[in-house]
């Protein structure tokens, strides 16, 4: 069991300086093709580099929204479960930018 304190997103310029107003949650019940697609570059551009110049298959992009939208949430929950998970979705203002995620959290044995 985990019970989630806090959880802050923000947005970071290429130098590392927060960006106010420089992010926002995806709303999950709006078409997220774009911002789904490249939230998934992005997370998978270091481990896999050039290999992204190709464009998603249909079938890919269904998997990978298929595996995360039961777990989209609207807020953070304030406890998760053993084995469980939640999702939300961000996007930046400007293409340039990336997400910091900061997340304050105590365990079933008090480490926080």
């Amino acid at each position: 069991m985990t019970t989630i304190l806090a959880v802050e997103v923000t947005a970071i310029d290429n130098n590392g300086v927060d960006v106010a107003d420089g992010c926002r949650q995806v709303d999950n019940t709006k078409s997220m093709n774009q911002d789904v697609d490249r939230s998934i570059r992005a997370a998978l551009s270091e481990s896999l580099g050039s290999t992204l110049d190709w464009p998603l298959t249909k079938a890919i992009n269904q998997a990978i929204r298929d595996a995360v939208a039961l777990h989209f949430v609207n807020g953070w929950p304030r406890t998760i479960a053993p084995n469980h998970h939640a999702v939300m979705c961000y996007t930046t203002t400007d293409r340039s930018y990336k997400l910091r995620v900061t997340i304050d959290y105590e365990d079933e044995s008090g480490f926080q």
